[in-house]
């Protein structure tokens, strides 16, 4: 038996109520609070063009959780309005068993790569020409492939982390190796999470801001890259994170917003503008990344000297990491 199962809530075009299919559970209840009151807060910063900028929202991945719950969700977030005109999201989920998934959660990307296309495709246009009832047909027929075991996603992350080398990961990151946001990332990285190691992360309510490669239809290991760095630097692993992300959005570039405890109502609002700048999280590598030589400046000798190693491969640089004191 899966562990996981399909819901989804939200508002579309053909239909003049709310909708919700398999949505019950405090994730849900969770995640849809966050939303309203994430509505209320875009609408106090955005006034009169909020309509018009949450209507040109793009899509985002998400996993989500809340504490006292064993289930989290994966799903999509894509705006959208009722019959009358009245806005709000479509969200469209897989509620999954935290005490039956295999590993981290932050694998989840690569484990249901394939419904993070198909649950996007539906939302978008899956709707169109047809009636709630034919659309919720339709949603219960959507099958959910797992891309691989989890063991063969591990093997295949590790194995990631051993062929890839440091370079290579930057410049397809970034697009050259020696670009200033390396620099800046990996200091402001180092900054913030070194001193948090030994303080319960539920204290910290920041979301943090990732660069993500652009890929085609799957999902690449960037994401369980970051976290992996995370928690090392923080010496945890047993936290759970809640992130959104998008590898191709029209603001902006490709990026992950990631917090380590439920986050504030405040952050609904980079899934509608991430090219403003927000006081509830911060961008570890912005584009505008200032005076290179003030950047790589303020990072130290052996630190910088291994960020130059293009020749290393990310598993040796994340176990440098690692021992950093």
């Amino acid at each position: 038996m899966d562990y996981f199962s399909l819901g989804c809530f939200g508002k579309l075009p053909i239909h003049a109520d709310f909708i919700r299919y398999n949505a019950d559970g405090m994730e849900v209840r969770g995640l849809d609070q966050w939303f309203q009151e994430g509505i209320q807060f875009a609408k106090s910063k955005l006034g009169p063009g909020w309509e018009e900028e949450f209507s040109k929202a793009d899509v985002w991945r998400f996993v989500f959780q809340v504490d006292g719950s064993d289930r989290f969700l994966v799903g999509i977030f894509a705006p959208s309005r009722d019959q009358g005109g009245r806005r709000y999201p479509f969200i469209l989920f897989l509620r999954v068993d935290r005490t039956r998934f295999p590993g981290p959660i932050y694998f989840a990307p690569l484990l249901f790569s394939t419904f993070w296309n198909r649950a996007t495709e539906a939302a978008q246009t899956g709707w169109k020409g047809t009636e709630l009832k034919g659309f919720l047909s339709a949603i219960e027929r959507l099958t959910v492939p797992i891309e691989k075991e989890f063991e063969l996603v591990r093997e295949a992350y590790l194995g990631h982390l051993q062929e890839q080398t440091v370079g290579d990961f930057w410049t397809k990151l970034l697009g050259d190796f020696s670009h200033p946001r390396k620099y800046l990332m990996d200091r402001n990285l180092l900054d913030i999470l070194l001193p948090m190691r030994h303080n319960p992360l539920n204290k910290f309510g920041l979301g943090l801001k990732f660069p993500l490669s652009l890929q085609g239809a799957g999902e690449g290991y960037d994401i369980p890259f970051w976290f992996d760095m995370t928690f090392r630097l923080l010496k945890q692993n047993k936290v759970d994170p809640v992130f959104f992300w998008n590898r191709g959005p029209t603001k902006g570039m490709p990026c992950m917003m990631a917090f380590f405890r439920r986050p504030s109502a405040k952050n609904f609002l980079f899934l509608v503008r991430p090219d403003l700048d927000g006081d509830s999280w911060y961008d570890l590598a912005p584009e505008e990344s200032g005076n290179p030589e003030n950047v790589i400046g303020g990072i130290g000798k052996e630190r910088r000297d291994m960020l130059d190693q293009g020749g290393l491969s990310l598993a040796a640089f994340l176990e440098a990491t690692e021992a950093l004191e």
